[in-house]
């Protein structure tokens, strides 16, 4: 996740943004670079957590938001952790429970498990019992090694298809777009019935450049590889506003009872 933090005390060549009907003025405490907010409101006072539709557009650390997107954040959770519900989680969520509707014992492959929604993903997948295959650089195994749900860690360089593959598959995949997998690799291991999702801020560049070239050596059918499973997208940017709340606030509920300890940065070793 890549965040801004708002310095107190910093140059103001903007004037203050004025709400327009119906939103919310938010001073920022973290912007987040896919289009969210973590801050209080203006006036009203309350911390909160809102995607935004204009990322960037911070003017004296002041942010317009939808009323209608904006979460409540539990006051003892720390501002980063915060926006990383509001980003990361809610992507990781709305690909594992909504999209894939995985189900207690699947097993999911995660790649990008050292950053943004594939982190998040390792981390919900304690609560929702799953069992997890990683892929990742070498510097991040020990951390993934010792998360309860985790049964598997890969080396994002390596021939992780095939040990996947031995492994008997997965259910279902997630992909940030920025990892070990293509589209092809990813399909080749999941289950008939397999679930795969592109999250966060690279699903479109991801679907976009599909590699229909070669597999194994050898010329692969997509619709071979496609028979029996299926393929979407899931962001917190473009989830609807109802919804988005939903998830958010059941992601803030998870923090409060200790269910989630929201991660932002993976430890080495």
């Amino acid at each position: 996740m890549t965040v801004g933090r708002v310095r107190p005390g910093a140059a103001r060549p903007h004037p203050a943004p004025s709400p327009h009907a119906g939103e919310l003025l938010v001073r920022a405490e973290a912007l987040g670079a896919g289009g969210a907010v973590v801050g209080v409101v203006e006036e009203v006072g309350g911390r909160v957590a809102a995607p935004t539709s204009r990322p960037g557009r911070e003017r004296a650390g002041l942010v317009r938001v939808a009323p209608e997107r904006a979460v409540a954040v539990p006051p003892e959770l720390e501002t980063h952790a915060a926006l990383a519900v509001a980003t990361d989680y809610v992507a990781a969520y709305g690909a594992l429970v909504f999209h894939a509707q995985a189900r207690p014992g699947e097993r999911v492959l995660v790649h990008g498990a050292v950053r943004g929604a594939g982190l998040a993903a390792i981390d919900l997948a304690d609560v929702l019992q799953l069992r997890v295959v990683a892929t990742a650089p070498p510097r991040a195994h020990g951390y993934l090694s010792r998360r309860r749900a985790v049964e598997l860690v890969l080396d994002d360089g390596d021939d992780w298809v095939a040990a996947v593959q031995d492994a008997g598959c997965v259910d279902v995949v997630l992909d940030d777009g920025l990892g070990a997998g293509t589209l092809v690799t990813d399909l080749a291991v999941l289950r008939w019935g397999g679930r795969l999702l592109h999250m966060g801020a690279a699903p479109r560049a991801a679907l976009r450049d599909v590699a229909f070239g070669t597999y194994d050596a050898s010329v692969v059918s997509l619709a071979d590889l496609l028979d029996g499973k299926s393929v979407g997208a899931a962001s917190a940017a473009a989830t609807p506003p109802h919804v988005y709340r939903e998830w958010a606030a059941a992601l803030f509920r998870w923090c409060r009872c200790g269910g989630i300890e929201p991660v932002v940065n993976v430890p080495c070793g």
